[in-house]
Order: structure tokens, then C-alpha cells, then sequence
């Protein structure tokens, strides 16, 4: 990093790096290995594994770390070890248990390391893979490794902690045995090509492995043999398709159990030699066994609302087996498949939030199931690979074809029973031209919504149009208040003229009426109508002037808002 100049570093940080390595790293490692030199090669192995004791309590006291709990336990059972090592004298060292040349050690390791592997693989396949029989695996494994190692550890350890050994050894037996009652692998049918390879391979080299060890250190472990071999022949049978794969897993795991009790034996002091025996059988023994197990497979058992197909020599019988006890010929003669005719099964089409087109276009999430079963069991069970995947297949596909044909307001409003019924019709109909046998109870219809991504806009429009409605509403209700009021003030208005007009044609009518009299009066006195009239006229042309009066000889004072009259004497006149 400083060569291509991606890291800078400043000077005195390079001596702070320099002086930390010095002091900090290679001084410490400097005296340790000069203090290292005085004590014995067990002392030092204790003082190296006390370093994590030191440096968690230098945490805790110096730089105020916290432990959890299980850190606190960790720590106390890490420094009672230790203080349990430097408590203990050389004097202390004593015999083996079981006395272990060293010659046989070689071997012995050789056939652990088998067992570790064995262990890890067996293992590491049932987390990963889930297959059953590898757990078992892992238990024969685990029994073989306590079965060969209690011995060889007590030698390596001097003697120290025998009865620690064997306790340790008594209860991982014991979690084997506990496994093996609660059948863990036990019932399973299934078979693996690798397990199968990997047991074979396993006993054939712990038996070349145990052929070379000494005399007086062999273990031949027939227990494990049995255990071995019987799981190997349990795949074999399993991949054959032969229900007696279940007999030789019964088989591996009673010998399993049975390395698991001789470890406790030992433990407790009283060999297991009793046990072994039951491991050493003869071989026409183990070919009745074999044959008894083949034979096991001609009688199937075919449950309530079943059907069993029946394969000669791999081709269908035409006649079904219905629920009941059957005997037939054993694989590979005759197969016997059993098909469920009553259980009505669930399946999932589309998750949640899956996005389908519609023809708007716009897009709509979609979560739909279907229940359905079986109407033909051959068809069921021999025209496809995976029936309940190519049923998943043709559901999507009818669903999305009649979303595709639906606008999305359809499908969130009224659209979901006619939506769920032409899904239903086209489905059935792909499945029968596939010959899946397959009945098609019902299509449901979960949650039909826009997709997550454009919600908050959908819900904008949604909003927009809801705003328009109520617009529209108030002007419809401004306009119902505003057209009968305008009416009425229009008919109020044409009633007035009409009354109008009925008013000014009566007066035209009085007027002429009046005319008429006045002519007809004024033929008869003429002067009289002629005086009147001219009295009329000057009334109405004075009448809005305000007019006073005088007689002659008084004399009249207009002030503001009074008035003074005075008599003029007549020759002021």
C-alpha cells in the first residue's frame, strides 16, 4: 500500500509502529522464551495456554472491558483448568486406564483421523443438504471416535484426569444414545450416493487400518463394521427403491447404540466385550439377513384415501391397489407407488408484491393460491416429473394472461370473482390437455393492490378523482339552489309585467274612458269645459312652483323660515 501510495503514513506514526513492535511484541516474546527455557515442556504448555486468562483479566482491570456471562463462564472454567495444571505435582502422573503401546499409535492415529473426517463430512452434509442419513452417519462416526480414542488419550495425556477421560467419553455416548432413541435418521427413506459411497469407503479402510495395528492394541470394533456396513446397504436399498432400507437403518442404528453403551461400560469399568460379540456375525448370517430384508419388500401397505400404482418390471399396471395390505413381488420385480385420491393440498402461486401487466397498461401486485387434488393417480404419478410445479406453471401462466386482458380499475374494484373464475376454467383446461390428473378446487384471489413503488401516486389520483367528485357534487348542489330560485324571481317578475300591463291598459282605458266623457261633456258647455280646462293647465304647470298670493294693499317678508305680513296703506300701493 505505501509502494503504489494508497496508504500515507506519517513519520512519527512509523515510530510509534516501530517502538509498539519493539516493546510490545518481539521484547515480551524475548523473556517468555527465555523463562520458557527453566521450567519442564508441561509447565510451559500451561503457562501458554494461561495467556488468554492474563489478557482478559488486564482487560477488565486496565481498560474497563465488560464480559458477558458466558464470556465469565469461559474465563472461570479456563482459570480453574489452569490453576487445577500448576496445582498438580510431577509425582502425580500415574498409569493409563488402559495401557496403549506406543508402537500402535500410529495407526491408531490414523484410524481417528478417519473418524474425524468421517464426523465432519457426515456432518457438514445434514446441515447443508438436510439428508437424514447423514446424521447417522455422524453418530456412527462420532461412537467409532469415542470407541478407538479413550485409550490412546490417556496415554498421551501421562495418565493425568482418567477419571475426566472416561467421564467425558460416558457422556458423549450418552448424547449418541440420545440421539439414536429420539430416531434421528433413523426413519428416514430417503438414499444419497454419497453417504452410500462414503460408509463403504470408511469401513474398508478402518479395516485395512485395524489389520495393522499390533496384536495386543487391535481393535477390531465389529460393532462399527456392522454399523457401517448395514448403513451402506440401507442406501443401496433405498436407491433401488426398496422399503427394506428402513430394516438395515434399524440395523446401523442398534450397533451404533451398542458402540455408545460398550464406551459407558468402559467408563465404568466393566469392558465391553459382551457387546462386541453381538457385532461378529458369520456371513451366511448376514446373507439371511439380507435376503430377509429383500424379502421384506413384497408386502406394502397401501393407507386410507391412497391408491397404490403398481410398476412391473417398470411398466404400470392398469389395475390400482386400493388402502389395505398387499402382497406383491419384491423390487426390483415390482414397484408400489402410493398416491394421495382425498387430501386437498395448498400451493402458492404468486407471492405477495408479485407485479402482473394489465391492459391499461399499468401494473397491479398480485397474491393468489390454489387447492387442489388428485382425480388420476397413473397420470399423477407418471406424466410429469413434478406435478405440483407443472400445475404452479400452467396457474401462472392463466393468470397472468387474464390479468393481462383486465384494466386496473377492474381488478381492484368488481373484477376479482370474474377474475378468479376464468383463471380457474383456463387452468383446469391447460391441465387436463397436460394429462397431470390434477383437480382444481379453487382459486384464490389474496391481496390485489398497485405496486408498492407507485402507491403514494395511485393514491394522488385516487385523491384527485375523489376532489373532482366532490367539486362536481357542489356545483350540482349550487346549481339544484340556484335554478328554482331564479325561476321563481323570473316568474315573479313576468307575474309583475303581466300585472304591469293590466295596470297601464286600465288606465289607458280610464284615460280614454275620461277623454270620452270630457268631449261628450264639452259639446254641452263648452265655455264651462273651456274654463275648467284652463284652470287644469295652470295647475299643472304651477304646481311644482311656490306660488303666494297677495291681495292687493298687503305686503309680505320673506325671511329664512319666517314669514311677516303687513297691510300696504293705499296710497303707498
Amino acid at each position: 500500500a505505501l509502494a503504489f501510495g494508497s496508504f500515507a503514513l506519517p513519520g512519527h506514526a512509523v515510530l510509534w509502529v516501530i517502538g509498539l513492535a519493539l516493546v510490545c511484541t518481539n521484547l515480551p516474546f524475548f523473556l517468555l522464551n527465555l523463562g520458557m527455557k527453566q521450567v519442564t515442556a508441561g509447565m510451559a504448555s500451561v503457562l501458554s495456554l494461561s495467556e488468554v486468562v492474563f489478557t482478559t483479566l488486564i482487560g477488565i482491570v486496565l481498560f474497563g472491558e465488560h464480559l458477558a456471562p458466558i464470556g465469565w463462564l469461559g474465563g472461570a472454567l479456563a482459570a480453574a483448568g489452569v490453576l487445577y495444571a500448576l496445582t498438580q505435582r510431577e509425582s502425580a502422573t500415574a498409569e493409563p486406564a488402559v495401557a496403549f503401546p506406543a508402537e500402535a499409535m500410529p495407526t491408531r492415529s490414523l484410524r481417528l483421523g478417519l473418524a474425524l473426517a468421517l464426523l465432519n463430512v457426515a456432518a457438514l452434509t445434514a446441515l447443508l443438504a438436510g439428508d437424514p442419513s447423514a446424521t447417522l452417519l455422524a453418530w456412527i462416526a462420532l461412537a467409532m471416535l469415542l470407541r478407538l480414542g479413550l485409550a490412546p488419550a490417556s496415554q498421551l495425556l501421562d495418565g493425568r484426569f482418567p477419571r475426566l477421560i472416561q467421564w467425558v467419553g460416558a457422556t458423549l455416548a450418552g448424547v449418541v444414545l440420545l440421539g439414536l432413541l429420539t430416531r434421528s435418521g433413523v426413519d428416514s427413506a430417503q438414499a444419497s450416493p454419497l453417504i452410500l459411497a462414503t460408509a463403504a469407503a470408511a469401513w474398508w479402510l478402518d479395516r485395512r487400518m485395524a489389520g495393522h495395528e499390533p496384536e495386543e492394541a487391535r481393535d477390531d470394533a465389529p460393532l462399527l463394521a456392522l454399523a457401517l456396513l448395514a448403513l451402506a446397504a440401507g442406501q443401496v436399498f433405498g436407491l433401488a427403491g426398496h422399503p427394506g432400507g428402513r430394516i438395515f437403518a434399524l440395523v446401523a442404528a442398534l450397533a451404533t447404540g451398542g458402540l455408545a453403551l460398550g464406551v459407558i461400560r468402559q467408563a465404568l469399568g466393566r469392558g465391553a466385550g459382551t457387546l462386541d460379540q453381538l457385532g461378529r456375525l458369520q456371513p451366511q448370517t448376514l446373507g439371511g439377513l439380507a435376503l430377509l430384508a429383500w424379502a421384506s419388500g413384497a408386502v406394502h401397505l397401501v393407507p386410507a384415501g391412497h391408491v397404490g400404482i403398481v410398476e412391473r418390471m417398470g411398466r404400470p399396471l392398469e389395475a390400482d391397489l386400493g388402502p389395505g395390505l398387499h402382497l406383491r413381488l419384491p423390487p426390483p420385480f415390482e414397484l408400489l407407488t402410493h398416491v394421495d385420491l382425498h387430501t386437498v393440498r395448498s400451493t402458492a402461486i404468486l407471492e405477495a408484491g408479485s407485479p402482473l401487466l394489465c391492459s391499461d397498461p399499468s401494473l397491479v401486485t398480485v397474491e393468489a393460491g390454489i387447492h387442489w387434488s388428485v382425480k388420476g393417480a397413473q397420470d399423477f404419478a407418471f406424466h410429469a416429473l413434478d406435478p405440483e410445479a407443472e400445475l404452479t406453471n400452467l396457474v401462472r401462466a392463466a393468470l397472468v394472461e387474464a390479468v393481462a386482458h383486465r384494466s386496473q380499475d377492474t381488478l381492484l374494484t368488481a373484477g376479482r370473482q370474474e377474475l378468479q373464475a376464468t383463471v380457474l376454467a383456463a387452468a383446469q383446461a391447460a391441465a387436463d390437455a397436460a394429462g397431470l390428473g390434477v383437480r382444481i378446487e379453487e382459486v384464490h384471489m389474496g391481496t390485489i393492490a398497485p405496486p408498492a413503488a407507485v402507491q403514494g401516486a395511485y393514491l394522488d389520483v385516487i385523491n384527485a378523482g375523489e376532489e373532482q367528485q366532490q367539486a362536481i357534487n357542489l356545483a350540482e348542489a349550487y346549481a339544484a339552489d340556484l335554478l328554482p330560485r331564479a325561476r321563481g324571481e323570473a316568474g315573479a317578475h313576468i307575474a309583475r309585467a303581466h300585472g304591469d300591463a293590466l295596470h297601464t291598459l286600465a288606465e289607458a282605458e280610464g284615460d280614454t274612458t275620461w277623454f270620452h266623457t270630457v268631449r261628450q261633456a264639452g259639446g254641452i258647455a263648452m265655455d264651462l269645459t273651456r274654463h275648467r280646462l284652463t284652470l287644469e293647465h295652470t295647475i299643472n304647470t304651477l304646481g311644482p312652483a311656490r306660488l303666494i298670493v297677495r291681495p292687493a294693499g298687503i305686503r309680505i317678508w320673506l325671511t329664512d323660515g319666517t314669514t311677516s305680513v303687513d297691510t300696504i296703506p293705499p296710497d303707498e300701493d
